[in-house]
């Protein structure tokens, strides 16, 4: 009787746990390192924006969330004092896989295609396959921002939900 009683508990409690799942709160931020001397902490994610100090290389930041803006990333980051600002993302190494939470609103970020003949790769360096070609004023969703081979890459969707990389200099932000 106690082991049937026992079954059906623990069956009770397994299908209470399905119907109401637990919430689950997940980490989002991750830790960073600063590479470069001089680089600049500044009050937003752009270099229109005040500079509010200088980063030490080396120094070791948390890493709070991302940003894209002038086909760059950026982070906005928390000093080990508390200070809060931005840095461009090639001068804060973080982690790969690193969930960091963007305040781009994907439904706001537009582009437009300023070139000719202008390539979509399948990564963001000049060594990721072609995948297709811009036409010259096509309007693009900007997805992302990276660095890759010496240029600023953006990560951008087309209007048939073609996902693909753009090197930043042949996309104007709308």
């Amino acid at each position: 009787m106690m082991k049937k009683l026992g079954r059906i508990l623990a069956a009770l409690c397994c299908l209470l746990g399905l119907t109401f799942p637990m919430e689950r709160k997940v980490e989002a931020s991750a830790a960073g390192t600063i590479i470069g001397t001089e680089v600049r902490m500044r009050k937003g994610a752009g270099t229109d924006t005040e500079i509010l100090g200088y980063f030490e290389n080396g120094e070791k930041v948390e890493v709070l969330k991302s940003n894209v803006n002038e086909g760059r990333k950026w982070y906005e980051v928390s000093r080990k004092d508390g200070t809060l600002g931005w840095v461009a993302g090639e001068y804060c190494r973080v982690p790969e896989g690193s969930l960091i939470p963007s305040v781009t609103r994907l439904e706001d970020r537009k582009g437009r295609i300023t070139g000719t003949e202008v390539r979509m790769r399948s990564d963001p360096n000049q060594n990721g396959d072609v995948l297709d070609y811009f036409t010259k004023g096509e309007i693009v969703t900007i997805l992302d921002a990276a660095d890759g081979g010496g240029l600023h890459w953006t990560k951008v969707q087309r209007e048939n939900g073609d996902i693909g990389w753009v090197a930043s200099a042949y996309c104007e932000e709308l």
